[in-house]
């Protein structure tokens, strides 16, 4: 199944559409007093909604559209990295095959056990493990890509 489809059928789509998600009230984002909602980030698989933010199809973007476009990427890469480092020091995360309350908890274990890990200091995140970029924006892989050791 794709993403999309995995979403449309998932608990996480039931709780965004019915409210139940328990999201913070919207805030105002620093330097600002309009009140700014909190929301998800997806790509172009997934349909527009208010809880839903996705980039700009890539044709005749104004400077703004284009601007956006890139801060949902930098946010998306956050996720990509964070996951991306959990998948690496967790092998089963990627290779599950089992039903959704399985991964659940095989994924909240691996969450705890990677918390655990950095907060006792066994075994410090590498900087050269997460995506950065160069000052020309730039994409520079994170080592976790290439399956590289995180020691």
């Amino acid at each position: 199944m794709s993403d999309a489809q995995i979403y449309n059928v998932s608990e996480l789509k039931e709780c965004l559409e019915n409210g139940t998600i328990g999201f913070p009230n919207s805030d105002p984002m620093p330097s600002d007093d309009g009140d700014m909602p909190y929301f998800i980030l997806g790509d172009d698989a997934f349909a527009l909604r208010t809880y839903l933010m996705k980039p700009y199809s890539h044709r005749g973007l104004t400077k703004e559209q284009l601007i956006l476009n890139y801060r949902l990427s930098r946010g998306q890469r956050v996720v990509k990295n964070a996951f991306g480092i959990l998948a690496q020091r967790c092998q089963v995360l990627t290779t599950m095959q089992q039903a959704p309350d399985i991964v659940r908890g095989i994924v909240e274990a691996c969450v705890c056990m990677h918390n655990l890990t950095i907060r006792k200091k066994y075994e410090p995140v590498n900087v050269v493990t997460t995506d950065t970029e160069y000052a020309q924006h730039n994409l520079v892989p994170g080592s976790w890509k290439a399956g590289a050791s995180m020691h």
